[in-house]
């Protein structure tokens, strides 16, 4: 094998960490078919004297040349990923989204390489949002038949560098959730660089889930869901190999404007990939660099290749057969170029000129418009060869004895939330509207006696008032820099796991303001720990409830807007657990529903403010006005209830109880 040296440093540690040391030459069996060919086809050829490729004398289907990255991945720092390359690494199972973003950000892990083991499917539910890659040296490989990610991507930004990303099924998401890709590299807060994506299966779908309510609207089902794998930005030194891509509209847009200079000197190769009943985006590539090499294209009813905006793309040893405009510059204020030699096309359908000037040049796929060699050497196999080639060992599964993974070690069970029916609390700590926070009794504990709360902020004056029918209002509109609180401190008992449900029935006004701040913090005594602030919100664009900050990892405050009117009483339970003092299972509901409007699964939460913070807090968190009425408020540490729980079993007293009633 001819390889430069870079490059072979590179591949020898990949093939470390991908590949754990093993002998085998041969990958297993694939079960993938083969499909016939076109009886008519025709190739190009350029007259290139450069030594970029190289004819590869070694045996193509073995583990060594799977294990073996090539392309521009392999230049620079070269890719090793979270392999051990001297010093050590970390090696980490999780079946969950929430905990790989928790252990892609955890400190322990943060001094060595990191290599995280997928052992279950990964989705938007258990995942808290979309999974953040923003660290140096990892590796994310699927090691059981159930790994994959449905509904939630990987967005690798912010300096992201050394990373693998091997043998997973990624599929199924919308535009909605996150950046609404299933892989998406944005180099917009620092570069991203030297990645190998690698014997994945990645696919949408081209008709949007029936609840969509798309039916036949192509444009709505074009645009449910977004691309494969796409980049933006600062983003180089990238290679994708061997996967399996297909059922897509927009499938792999590489700079997200024809503006956007911030895309310039971009460097992607392409190989031995499968693209398969896709429109378009095979790539769409502004600016920079890219090679397209040993690929095989089958029914791409848009285009293929879009070089566009002065790009400069090397496309050899590719088969293209039921493809509309395999190769082209289209839709595009400048034109991009090409360099091909030796594809094959099968069952073309491209139509359109390519003059002299202009921005857009059809038709000419088998023709180079410029002259283009990547900085390095590369293996290929002749086009004739590819076909066959890509449709057995592209995708999923081909690699399972190539990694020599370890077996899971069955103690990474998934953190869930309660969902079993529990005995109703028995005892509640209760606030019923009857006195001011601060009056002496106001609270009738859970534990016996009595308690009131402190009042906090701006203690100019009382912003609590006792209306006399059982509730209280709290206004603090006159001046929205005002802070005014009621604290009860001491609520949780010490050590882990930490249960807390706290229910409330609160009404807002006929105006533009905050309704009210329950604050939750969960500290051992001395010791740091963790809080949670809910808002419920009545302003323009902020109507309902909002966790504030509540997964900082993710800049996340997950919110439910646009679904209550806030005038009216309703009726809001928090249920939290904490499992640490870092991590904690949130929900919210509202009105007695079992059915949480927001939820958050083994989140890294919010850190609270200081050591030994321990409290139940209400009123107002200051920035903002805040206007509502409170009937009351209780709560339980016994247990992380469900509403269904509940019915029938909230203290007596306590007046309207919509939504608990007694079943």
């Amino acid at each position: 094998m001819t390889i430069n040296k870079l490059a072979l440093v590179a591949a020898i540690s990949a093939l470390l960490s991908a590949c754990g040391g093993s002998g085998s030459d041969n990958p297993p069996a694939s079960s993938s078919s083969s499909s016939s060919s076109s009886s008519s086809s025709s190739s190009s050829s350029s007259s290139s004297s450069a030594s970029g490729p190289n004819e590869y004398d070694g045996e193509w289907a073995s583990c060594e040349r799977f294990n073996t990255p090539q392309g521009f991945a392999t230049l620079g720092d070269g890719v090793t990923g979270g392999a051990d390359v001297g010093a050590g690494n970390h090696e980490v199972g999780v079946v969950t989204g929430a905990q790989l973003q928790n252990v892609l950000t955890d400190e322990q892990y943060a001094d060595l390489p990191l290599t995280i083991y997928i052992d279950d499917l990964i989705t938007w539910d258990n995942s808290n949002g979309g999974i953040k890659v923003r660290r140096e040296d990892v590796t994310i490989v699927g090691r059981t038949e159930s790994a994959g990610f449905e509904g939630v991507g990987l967005e690798l930004s912010h300096g992201a560098s050394n990373i693998i990303i091997r043998n997973l099924e990624m599929r199924y998401v919308p535009q909605a959730n996150g950046t609404g890709d299933l892989i998406n590299l944005d180099g917009r807060d620092g570069a991203v660089t030297n990645v190998w994506i690698d014997h994945n299966e990645l696919y949408n779908s081209r008709q949007a889930p029936e609840d969509s309510g798309c039916g036949l609207d192509e444009d709505c089902n074009k645009d449910y869901y977004d691309e494969l794998v796409s980049g933006r930005g600062a983003v180089q030194n990238v290679t994708i190999s061997y996967n399996y891509m297909h059922d897509s509209w927009k499938t792999s847009l590489w700079g997200s404007s024809d503006s956007a200079e911030e895309d310039a000197g971009r460097t992607i190769t392409f190989h031995h990939n499968y693209w398969h009943n896709v429109n378009s985006r095979l790539p769409l590539f502004r600016y920079g660099n890219a090679h397209v090499f040993n690929n095989y294209y089958h029914d791409v009813d848009g285009s293929a290749i879009n070089s566009r905006m002065g790009a400069e793309i090397r496309v050899d040893g590719n088969v293209f057969e039921n493809v509309s405009h395999p190769i082209t510059s289209q839709f595009s204020e400048e034109r991009g170029f090409w360099d091909v030699d030796d594809n094959i096309f099968e069952n073309i359908s491209a139509s359109g000129s390519c003059p002299t000037t202009g921005s857009e040049c059809r038709g000419a796929h088998e023709e180079s418009t410029t002259s283009y060699i990547p900085g390095y050497l590369y293996d290929i196999m002749p086009a004739s060869d590819v076909r066959d080639y890509v449709l057995e060992y592209a995708g999923l599964g081909v690699i399972d004895e190539c990694l020599d993974l370890p077996e899971p070690d069955g103690g990474n069970d998934a953190p869930a939330f309660n969902t079993d029916p529990q005995d109703p609390p028995g005892a509640w700590s209760v606030f019923d509207g009857e006195l001011a926070p601060d009056a002496d009794g106001s609270i009738a504990l859970e534990a016996g006696g009595n308690a009131s709360f402190e009042l906090g902020g701006d203690t100019d004056m009382d912003y609590f008032t006792v209306n006399g029918d059982g509730t209280i209002d709290i206004d603090t509109t006159s001046d929205v820099n005002l802070r005014h609180h009621a604290t009860l401190r001491g609520v949780l008992p010490e050590g882990y796991p930490k249960y807390l449900t706290v229910v409330a029935r609160v009404q807002g006004y006929n105006e533009e303001s905050r309704l009210l701040e329950i604050e939750t913090a969960f500290a051992d005594e001395g010791e740091a720990g963790s809080r949670l602030k809910t808002l419920l919100r009545n302003q323009e664009g902020a109507v309902g409830i909002q966790l504030e900050d509540a997964d900082p990892v993710n800049d996340n405050s997950p919110d439910y807007y646009d679904q209550l009117d806030m005038t009216e009483y309703h009726t809001y339970q928090i249920s939290v657990t904490m499992n640490s003092a870092t991590h904690g299972n949130v929900r919210i509901f509202v009105d007695g529903n079992d059915e949480p409007v927001i939820s958050l699964l083994d989140v890294q939460m919010r850190a609270a403010s200081s050591a030994g913070d321990n409290f139940v807090r209400i009123g107002d968190g200051g920035g903002h006005p805040y206007k509502s009425k409170i009937d009351w408020l209780v709560w339980t540490t016994e247990s992380d209830y469900l509403p269904s729980d509940l019915k029938g079993a909230l203290p007596e007293g306590l007046g309207d109880i919509t939504g608990y009633e007694a079943e």
